[in-house]
């Protein structure tokens, strides 16, 4: 997932100029946000990642970075979550 968002942003920004294809970006990106944002429901998503042994919680704190700006408490709350699972 969080690759299709660095995916996503990227060609937002590649095709800035193009209307059509910039209206279709937008479009995936409310689409994909909508299902991205039900991940906080569950900390499956949150778990996978840090169960992985070559990302554990230094993923979290680089590729949420922005995340964690934007919503504050976002890394500690999912690693919270995962605890309790």
């Amino acid at each position: 997932m969080d690759f299709l968002i660095g995916h996503i942003k990227k060609k937002q920004d590649e095709h800035r100029g193009d209307e059509n294809l910039s209206a279709s970006l937008l479009t995936i990106w409310f689409a994909f946000n909508k299902y991205y944002k039900l991940t906080d429901k569950t900390p499956a998503y949150a778990a996978a990642l840090m169960l992985n042994p070559c990302n554990r919680r230094a993923y979290l704190t680089t590729e949420w970075k922005a995340i964690e700006q934007t919503y504050p408490g976002t890394i500690n709350g999912a690693i919270n979550a995962i605890r309790q699972l």
